[in-house]
């Protein structure tokens, strides 16, 4: 979705975009229980990749000049895609096929649209305000919480 430069910290986010994106993509076209299996793995990915946005790279924006309305919006996102993922979990579990994959489209377009507004402001907010330095300190945080994480659930 973006460009990927190893030294953007945004690669890590980037990576996970992708990879949401494509899950979707596979749960738009599946029966309710597959998408109920497919699911686990994209509300753990979801999960993550929002908190450590919430948690590590606005908290480092904010500091940086990023404008606290855009931050908010930015979350208020975040908390839409996760009730409209909580609606296409729902769906699939009472194997209600048609809404099911309606439903993971309009998460997909949702998420299609978050991305663009991090593309557009957010990422190069960052790339404007944040140092070479504490975009380094922004991944390794990233980083070092995804291992730890991995290492403790053995994936």
């Amino acid at each position: 979705m973006g460009s990927r430069t190893p030294d953007k910290v945004w690669a890590i986010f980037e990576e996970d975009h992708d990879h949401l994106l494509r899950i979707l993509d596979r749960m738009a076209v599946e029966a309710p229980a597959d998408v109920v299996a497919e699911e686990a793995g994209f509300a753990g990915l979801l999960s993550r990749h929002f908190r450590d946005e919430e948690e590590i790279l606005l908290p480092f924006l904010e500091q940086h000049g990023e404008d606290a309305e855009n931050v908010r919006h930015h979350v208020a996102e975040h908390l839409a895609i996760l009730r409209l993922n909580e609606q296409v979990l729902e769906y699939a579990r009472a194997g209600l096929a048609d809404l099911a994959r309606q439903s993971a489209a309009r998460l997909r377009l949702l998420l299609v649209q978050h991305v663009e507004h991090e593309n557009e402001s957010l990422y190069p907010e960052a790339e404007r305000n944040v140092s070479p330095g504490e975009r380094g300190l922004i991944r390794n945080l990233v980083q070092g919480r995804r291992q730890q994480e991995d290492a403790g659930t053995g994936a």
